[in-house]
C-alpha cells in the first residue's frame, strides 16, 4: 500500500476484526496520494501560496523566473526561458496553478501545461482578464476541451489583493477539490 501511495496510485484497504488487508469484508479505508501542486509564478502572492501549500503538507513543485524568488523559495525551479516549460508529469491527484501578473509568462507555458493531467488547473486574475486569457489560449491554439478545465479567477475570496488572503484563498479551493476526489 505504501509503494502504491509513493507511486501515486490510490489504495483501498478493508479493516475488520481479522485486520487490515486489500480486498475482504470490512470498512473499506481509501487513501489518496499526497496532494501535488505545481505551481509557476512570481512575486509576493507566489511566494505566499507556496509556503502556505508546503506548511499544509502538500508536495509543492514551484517554477519561477525570477532569481529573488529562488532565494526566498529553497525548492524552486528556474523557469529560464519563456517557451522552455518544463517536463511535468501530472496525475488525477496534481494541481496545476498559475500566479503571473507578467501575462508573457502565462501565455508561453499555459498552452503546453494545460494538456497535462490534473484535477485542477487554475490562474489568477479578473473575470475580465480571464476572459482575455481563455481568448489567447484559444488564438495559442488550445483545444475548448483543455480550456473548459481551466479555472479563473482562482481563489474562494473574490478580488483579494493581499499576498496572504490570496494564497489562503486558493488554497482552500485547490483542497476543497483534492477532497472530492474519490479514489477509484
Amino acid at each position: 500500500a505504501v509503494a502504491d501511495l509513493e507511486a501515486r496510485r490510490p489504495v483501498t484497504l478493508s479493516v475488520s476484526p481479522e485486520g487490515i488487508a486489500r480486498g475482504g469484508e470490512g470498512f473499506a479505508l481509501h487513501l489518496r496520494p499526497i496532494l501535488r501542486i505545481m505551481c509557476f509564478g512570481h512575486g509576493e502572492d507566489f511566494i505566499a501560496f507556496v509556503r502556505l501549500a508546503r506548511s499544509f503538507g502538500a508536495q509543492v513543485d514551484a517554477y519561477s523566473p525570477h532569481a529573488r524568488d529562488l532565494v526566498l523559495l529553497p525548492d524552486t525551479h528556474l523557469l529560464a526561458r519563456l517557451n522552455d516549460a518544463p517536463p511535468c508529469m501530472g496525475d488525477d491527484w496534481t494541481a496545476l496553478v498559475f500566479i503571473f501578473h507578467d501575462r508573457d509568462w502565462e501565455d508561453a507555458l499555459l498552452p503546453p501545461l494545460l494538456h497535462q493531467r490534473a484535477f485542477y488547473t487554475g490562474a489568477v486574475g479578473s473575470p475580465d482578464n480571464h476572459r482575455l486569457r481563455l481568448k489567447r489560449m484559444e488564438a495559442a491554439g488550445v483545444d475548448s476541451q483543455a480550456l473548459a478545465g481551466l479555472r479563473g479567477p482562482v481563489g474562494l475570496i473574490p478580488a483579494t489583493r493581499d499576498p496572504a488572503t490570496l494564497a489562503l484563498s486558493i488554497l482552500a479551493e485547490v483542497v476543497a477539490a483534492y477532497t472530492r476526489i474519490r479514489p477509484a
